[in-house]
């Protein structure tokens, strides 16, 4: 099945003219229930609000996807929007602003929309070329813009991609260790990876490394334990780190996170560092498949 199959001409929406992600919400729900005396958008943002109904995605700057179960459908869906203006977003996960908002509706449970649709849309709308030409389009059904999308085909094998969390924060091999203590302690991370200066993965500081290196001091001194003033992020960073690529596939990187017993693997694109595939997120990833 191809995207194609649920994307209907007139469910392409430009421009969405709305202050906020409720309003381009509201303005993509129009016409889904002309034969009931109901707020479709009202309906859209409850199944919304309701964590096993629906989940909102940012999935670049500019654009956030949003899955709803919702009896307004009959069929599973996708409909379309983009603003000329940046809009206000304040849904959980997906803060910020955006100028599109791509909406999937699904009759039934999620569970199939979540392991197909969301993914191959996350993945295709992540591409620069593909968005700056959703970006671009002026009229309500552009060709030039939309047939890639439309062409592409819905498929089960989950990758890597699909269930990577983005990296947030990085430190260099020079970092002071007392900034990468910091780091974690103010962020609460269990890891920090270190990076050379085209973002090349080099190392990956974890809680434990840390641990490590400050406990033996403090069992001497019996005093508070603090980083050495000389001491930088690569004398403490595990050098030899595997890592998994965006296209793998989901199962056999969770093969490896269970063999190897790990928490997390470090997920690259060309050799930069892209994120992290943490255990929890591809046991959810692979549940809700």
């Amino acid at each position: 099945m191809k995207l194609s199959d649920l994307l209907q001409d007139e469910w392409i929406a430009v421009p969405v003219s709305a202050p906020d992600f409720r309003g381009a919400l509201s303005s993509l729900a129009e016409g889904l229930d002309a034969e009931r005396d109901q707020d479709a958008g009202g309906a859209l943002w409850s199944a919304l609000a309701d964590t096993e109904g629906g989940e909102v995605v940012r999935v670049t700057d500019e654009v956030v996807l949003a899955a709803a179960s919702t009896e307004l459908v009959s069929e599973l869906a996708v409909k379309v929007g983009l603003a000329q203006e940046p809009f206000a977003v304040d849904a959980l996960g997906a803060e910020g602003s955006a100028r599109v908002i791509v909406l999937v509706l699904s009759p039934r449970p999620l569970s199939a929309a979540r392991a197909h649709v969301v993914p191959t849309l996350t993945r295709i709308l992540r591409e620069s070329q593909r968005t700056r030409e959703l970006l671009a389009s002026r009229s309500p059904v552009d060709p030039a813009a939309f047939t890639e999308l439309l062409n592409a085909e819905l498929h089960g094998r989950l990758l890597v991609e699909d269930a990577v969390t983005p990296v947030r924060f990085r430190v260099y091999p020079d970092t002071a260790l007392e900034a990468v203590i910091d780091l974690i302690v103010r962020h609460g991370l269990d890891r920090v990876p270190v990076v050379g200066e085209a973002h090349e993965l080099l190392g990956v500081i974890t809680a434990g490394d840390v641990l490590q290196e400050l406990l033996p001091r403090w069992r001497s001194s019996g005093e508070k334990p603090a980083a050495p003033t000389d001491a930088v992020a690569r004398d403490v960073m595990q050098r030899s780190v595997m890592c998994v690529s965006e296209d793998q596939s989901l199962v056999d990187a969770a093969n490896l996170i269970v063999n190897r017993d790990v928490n997390a693997l470090p997920v690259v694109r060309e050799g930069v560092l892209v994120g992290f595939l943490h255990r929890d997120t591809v046991l959810k990833a692979l549940f809700m498949s």
